[in-house]
């Protein structure tokens, strides 16, 4: 551990957590032909229905750029197409196809196979007090720079 600390150490904890999920999600994905950003958007286009690209970059936490590219590798497969909008001609609007729904399915079940074991190594209550702590301080982390 780098902290000394109590607190140091939670966020240290939390950070390797999230870069080991990370890691072992990208290797799982990668026999799909799916990156795990691909993922990201291959959820939220799953679950919210087609949207602006920037919107998509808004869902992603990411900028515009990194969306961009996502996008593109994710059109050549055909899991999603984009189409310039009828309001902005500035904007593309970007829907998940078929193909697309049938990969993030394939995806969903790689990734059970490593969430689940390690949400599972847990009780459910740990869990929901684990979840509601981690809101907390999510929930604190994105409110910095919104005081102004």
């Amino acid at each position: 551990m780098i902290f000394d600390d109590k607190i140091g150490s939670l966020f240290e904890k939390i950070a390797s957590l999230h870069i080991n999920l990370s890691r072992h999600a990208r290797i799982a994905l990668e026999p799909l032909g799916i990156t795990y950003p691909q993922f990201g958007a291959l959820l939220v286009l799953s679950n919210l229905g087609e949207m602006i690209q920037k919107q998509l970059s808004s869902h992603l936490e990411t900028d515009t750029t990194n969306t961009m590219v996502i996008c593109i590798g994710l059109e050549k497969r055909k899991p999603i197409t984009r189409k310039q909008s009828f309001e902005d001609k500035c904007a593309n609007i970007v829907s998940i196809t078929a193909k697309g729904k049938e990969l993030f399915q394939e995806s969903m079940a790689v990734l059970a196979g490593i969430y689940g074991p390690v949400a599972n190594s847990i009780t459910g209550k740990e869990r929901e007090v684990a979840n509601e702590i981690l809101g907390k301080l999510l929930e604190t982390l994105n409110s910095f720079g919104k005081e102004s």
